[in-house]
């Protein structure tokens, strides 16, 4: 999975046709807030869910459009299931590849090659990642599986973070911004100051409001 914040995550669709497993034992449910229309490998592989009972860590960076050029270094986080259940993320580096002919257009989806061509399956819905210029992790896609199409050689797929779920992030940031309790009048006493003077009340204008979200504060 990809956090993106608000304990929403981007992953592959067909993950959500599995049995889905826990996340340190505290995983108990996904609910999609929208998806893709295929499990396919491909650009409509990919499902935004809000995860119920487990805490995600903080959202990275997006790119929606990364100039991927042949060559450029991509690389893939995940847990490949080939050595039975992983205990660790590994790291794959993979390069970008000229798309197949034979797929036709496909803007959405950047094509890989990895040397030696591993099995990566147990990967899908891991992000698919560069370095900036700063040296942090920027996610530019999510990983969605392997194509073998005769007689074009194995690609593996980075589905682009999609436009709906861009638009679904931007909103929940603006409706966070928004979700504020009405303005209240400060009668001296506020949660996160304790008491406070007449003077102060007057400099202030005397109201507050409160911001909730995880940490709500005045």
């Amino acid at each position: 999975m990809i956090p993106v914040g608000n304990g929403m995550a981007l992953t592959a669709l067909h993950i959500l046709t599995q049995p889905v497993g826990r996340v340190d034992g505290t995983l108990t449910g996904l609910d999609a807030q929208v998806a893709g229309r295929s499990s396919d490998t491909g650009a409509e592989d990919w499902v935004l869910a809000r995860v119920n009972d487990a805490r995600l860590p903080d959202a990275a960076p997006l790119a929606a459009d990364h100039p991927a050029a042949i060559d450029d270094t991509i690389y893939l986080f995940g847990f490949p299931s080939r050595y039975g259940v992983p205990d660790d993320a590994v790291r794959v580096e993979a390069h970008v590849a000229d798309t197949p002919s034979a797929e036709g257009d496909h803007p959405e989806l950047i094509f890989l090659r990895v040397e030696g061509d591993p099995d990566l399956g147990g990967m899908s819905g891991g992000p698919a990642c560069v370095r900036d210029r700063e040296g942090r992790w920027v996610v530019v896609g999510m990983y969605v599986g392997r194509w073998e199409r005769w007689p074009w050689r194995t690609c593996y797929v980075v589905r682009r973070i999609p436009r709906e779920v861009l638009e679904r992030i931007a909103s929940s940031a603006s409706s966070h911004q928004r979700g504020l309790r009405p303005p209240v009048e400060n009668n001296g006493e506020t949660p996160s100051r304790g008491r406070v003077t007449a003077e102060e009340i007057r400099r202030e204008g005397g109201l507050f409001r409160r911001v909730d979200g995880p940490e709500s504060r005045w």
